[in-house]
């Protein structure tokens, strides 16, 4: 009978290692895990962008856009990505154009909306 026991609990803590095993590389695997680290410690991932979406990056920034956006720097070096490959190679969106993908709480901007922002020549000039 003490052996029948044995061979019990010997199943069950192989059984409980391939469980750990297992369950370790399902974490692993995660599309968490798995995400770069954002290029800015200020950016802030996004929840609702379109992952089939076409983004323009700068390859020094940090943030992607939509065409067109008046916030793009180094206008040099722009490329074309979906906005799934952008958020996987660590760009965040960009607050002011991606501003109705992102969760309410998340921004807080006091110029209006976006095409407001998108139609004035220098959005940065104050008036006078």
């Amino acid at each position: 009978m003490k052996q029948d026991q044995m061979k019990f609990f010997g199943w069950l803590v192989a059984a409980a290692a391939a469980i750990l095993i297992a369950g370790g590389f399902k974490a692993a695997s995660s599309s968490v895990l798995g995400r770069a680290a954002l290029r800015s410690e200020h950016a802030r991932g996004s929840s609702h962008v379109p992952p089939d979406m076409m983004v323009i990056v700068a390859e020094d920034g940090k943030t992607f856009h939509v065409a067109g956006c008046p916030f793009i720097h180094d206008k040099a070096s722009l490329r074309t990505i979906t906005a799934h490959e952008a958020e996987q190679q660590g760009y965040a969106p960009c607050v002011r154009c991606m501003k109705k993908y992102l969760d309410p709480g998340a921004v807080a901007l006091s110029d209006g909306p976006v095409d407001d922002l998108a139609a004035s020549e220098d959005p940065l000039r104050t008036s006078e």
